[in-house]
């Protein structure tokens, strides 16, 4: 507390110590680098890349991807943890688990998928970096509104942001997206904008002009 300047991830951290004018806001998000930005027309592929734990949204997501037509597909990436219930791809119409991605192939995964799915209501829950990365490549997300994940996704600009627990409540803003292609180009558009926003670039410059301040020039008997 007695630091001259704190650096916290996000706002609501800065807004639970307003009173500390040393707390700063800076969303340490990983940047990503997209193979090339296509333009997506419509929903087809659509991606679930965390770990595998349950609280992650991962029983809700399968659950609502149950309905998909048959020109869609889910796609399920992530290490699995103690708790995953792998029997729930037992016969499962449109989903795949395709294992654990090396961080190098994350970028060619996130440029292959329509929109990425993160219904999280994990304790724990920070700014998830697949977000920010799925944005960085142009994607929009369905999220849900749990802790600080609406800082990152503004809903109907970026993505959707649903009720956690909730599948039937992922499942219509699946639908949603599926049935209204200018709705969907709108948050492709906006989620390009937002990956920018969050380029480590900027911030990190602004962090580095803040610490020169608190550097005393150099004395002239020095």
């Amino acid at each position: 507390m007695r630091s001259t300047i704190v650096y916290v991830q996000s706002q609501k951290l800065c807004n639970d110590f307003e009173n500390r004018p040393n707390f700063h806001w800076f969303p340490n998000a990983r940047d990503i680098t997209s193979p090339e930005i296509v333009r997506k027309e419509k929903v087809q592929k659509l991606l679930f890349l965390s770990h595998l734990r349950m609280d992650k949204g991962l029983g809700e997501t399968l659950e609502a991807c149950r309905f998909l037509p048959e020109h869609c597909h889910l796609d399920v990436f992530g290490s699995p943890m103690s708790d995953t219930d792998f029997s729930l791809f037992d016969d499962h119409p449109s989903a795949t688990y395709g294992g654990v991605l090396s961080p190098e192939d994350v970028p060619m995964i996130l440029c292959e998928s329509d929109l990425v799915l993160l219904p999280s209501y994990y304790e724990g829950e920070g700014y998830p970096g697949v977000l920010i990365e799925a944005f960085q490549c142009g994607l929009p997300v369905i999220a849900s509104r749990w802790r600080v994940i609406p800082e990152v996704v503004t809903n109907e600009e970026c993505g959707l942001l649903v009720e956690p627990r909730s599948a039937s409540n992922l499942r219509a803003a699946i639908e949603r997206l599926l049935e209204d292609p200018d709705l969907y180009r709108k948050l492709c558009e906006g989620a390009q904008r937002r990956g920018e926003y969050f380029r480590s670039g900027p911030w990190y410059n602004q962090m580095a002009a803040s610490l020169n301040k608190l550097v005393p020039e150099k004395s002239q008997y020095n």
